[in-house]
Parts: structure tokens; C-alpha cells; sequence
């Protein structure tokens, strides 16, 4: 039934929440649908890319023959945050059962989200990216073509990956999917690489309205390590500054620190990484795009022409 009610309102235009008039196509790639009543249909977490996430009612009207948006029900979510465990296959493994974790923040002009590996029987495999209304908007698309360019795809970067199997650290990926249908799908731009991740159901989490994330400890791979639990200290300064460092002796040092640009893409913050230990992922020195994931921040290199060139990620 959910994904009938999907394809019709699909078709479906929502109003803004300006009460302008203007109209614009909606993203329901990350919302979930349930039944009010014999003639309305709820829709939470409806993404209206460049405008916000949104919680809506629909009202059948039957001289439209169709549902039709109800904008006195219409309620920003603000900042929507999703969570869950994840399990997949990015290499022949069978320690990969809910060995992976998903942050993902959608804001009012994009989504970035990340996967990374939780445990240390999995392989290794960490990824990125953002969503945005156009290609300009996305800082991992910066010098790279990508045809036929998909607003409800997010486009990123794997970070480490511990099999040679299907992915190398940098490689170019759309990511496809969601919370709602329960799998996330990796795809490599140009390429046959892939992988998928379904969602354990019982770890999944979303909230409206949710706050930045918060000074603590925080999980990451900047390499292949099994020594990354709650290894870093992540303390943000201001809205769009902040910094982490490594207080584990067991995890791979890393350090950076950032704050809000006025020359970067929109709603990121950029700043530099003041040391890694690793070989595998960002240099020391390097120029880092960041953003807040939900309970957790995405961290990306970049080359001297603003390329993204790699990519990790620090979850609670």
C-alpha cells in the first residue's frame, strides 16, 4: 500500500510553505506514509528540495481525482535527523550483521549523511555525501561529471574500505535510497562498483526539530583500526565552528578544526587538518569541508582546485 500511495503523490505538487503560490516537485525518498483516516493520507518527513523537510496531510478531493496537499496541517520539521544500525556486504564476510552506522541530518537546503563501520569484524567501509536541489550546490561534485545529475540522490565519496572489493578510497558514489524503504544503496559514478545496506529495524531513530550535535566523544575510521570507539573529541565553538582531536592512544591520530566560510558551498564549514596518523585518509595540512550529520560530523578533503579527494566520518 505504501508504495501505491508513493507513486500517486509522486505526481502530486505541494504548495510553499510561503503561501506564495509557487509550486515544487517534492522528495519522498526519506518519508514515511500513514492512512488519518478513510480520505487522508500523512506524510512525515516530506522533503521539498531548497525548502525544507515537512510533515503534511493529504485529503482526497474527488473532483481533482486526487490527493490534494491540506496546508493547515503543514509543519516544518526544521532539522530532521535520522539513525539506525545497518548491515551489508561490501566484501564475502559473514561479521557484517548490524555492523555499520547511519547518521543523516536533512535541513532546509540539503541532506548529508554518512555510513561508517561500528565493529571490528566487519570490513572496514566508510562513505559520505550530500543531497542537494543542484549539482553547483554539492562540494563532492566540484570538477566532477556526473550526467544525468538526480536531486533525490545523494552524491559523495567512500572514505577507507578494507576490501578491494567493489570500492577504493575517493571513489565517486551516488547513494540512493532510505530510512523508509530500509536499504541505502552505493553506487560508484561511471562505474560497476556497488554495495547495499538494509536497515535494522530496530535500531532505526528520526527526530524533527533536532539540535546540532554536541560536545563529546565520538567513534571514527581514519583508518583500518579496530581502536576508534569513542577515540576522538569533537567541541564545537559556535554554530558552524568546532574542532576534534584524538584522546585514545589506541586510535589513529587525527586533528582538525574548522569554522563558517564565506567563499564555500552553503551550509558547509570549511577549516584544515592539523595531523593524521594515517596514510589511508586526509592529510595532514589539507583544506576540509565539514558538516553536522546528526550526532556525529562528515569530514572532506580537498585538492588545491576544491575537488573532493577523501572522506571520513565521527558517529556517536
Amino acid at each position: 500500500m505504501e508504495n501505491v500511495v508513493k507513486k500517486i503523490l509522486q505526481l502530486a505538487w505541494v504548495v510553499c510553505a510561503s503561501g506564495v503560490g509557487a509550486q515544487v516537485p517534492v522528495d519522498l525518498s526519506q518519508s514515511k506514509v500513514s492512512i488519518q483516516n478513510a480520505e487522508t493520507l500523512r506524510v512525515e518527513n516530506l522533503n521539498v528540495p531548497g525548502l525544507g523537510s515537512y510533515q503534511v496531510n493529504f485529503r482526497w478531493n474527488p473532483q481533482t481525482v486526487s490527493f490534494v496537499p491540506a496546508m493547515d496541517s503543514l509543519v516544518s520539521n526544521g532539522s530532521y535527523c535520522e539513525s539506525a544500525s545497518l548491515s551489508g556486504n561490501v566484501a564475502y564476510s559473514s561479521g557484517n550483521a548490524d555492523a555499520y552506522l547511519l547518521r543523516q541530518r536533512t535541513t532546509s537546503t540539503m541532506t548529508v549523511g554518512a555510513i561508517t563501520s561500528k565493529s571490528g569484524g566487519a570490513y572496514g567501509f566508510t562513505v559520505t555525501w550530500a543531497k542537494t536541489s543542484t549539482a553547483a550546490e554539492n562540494p563532492y561534485l566540484t570538477g566532477k561529471t556526473v550526467t544525468n545529475f538526480d536531486r533525490t540522490k545523494g552524491y559523495g565519496l567512500v572514505g577507507i574500505s578494507s576490501s578491494a572489493y567493489p570500492f577504493s578510497h575517493g571513489t565517486l558514489v551516488e547513494v540512493s535510497g532510505g530510512i523508509a524503504p530500509g536499504t541505502f544503496n552505493i553506487k560508484q559514478v561511471g562505474g560497476t562498483a556497488s554495495a547495499v545496506f538494509t536497515t535494522v529495524a530496530s535500531s532505526v531513530a528520526a527526530r524533527a526539530n533536532c539540535p546540532s550535535s554536541s560536545n563529546g566523544l565520538y567513534s571514527g575510521n581514519v583508518s583500518y583500526s579496530t581502536g576508534n570507539t569513542g577515540a576522538y573529541q569533537i567541541s564545537f565553538l559556535n554554530v558552524g565552528s568546532g574542532s576534534i582531536n584524538t584522546i585514545s592512544g589506541g586510535a589513529y591520530g587525527f586533528a582538525a578544526i574548522w569554522e563558517p566560510s564565506t567563499t564555500g558551498k552553503a551550509g558547509f564549514s570549511y577549516g584544515l587538518v592539523s595531523m593524521t596518523s594515517s596514510a589511508y585518509s586526509l592529510m595532514s595540512g589539507a583544506t576540509i569541508f565539514v558538516a553536522d550529520v546528526g550526532d556525529g560530523v562528515l569530514v572532506t578533503s580537498l585538492t588545491d582546485s576544491q575537488q573532493a579527494a577523501a572522506t571520513t566520518a565521527f558517529l556517536k
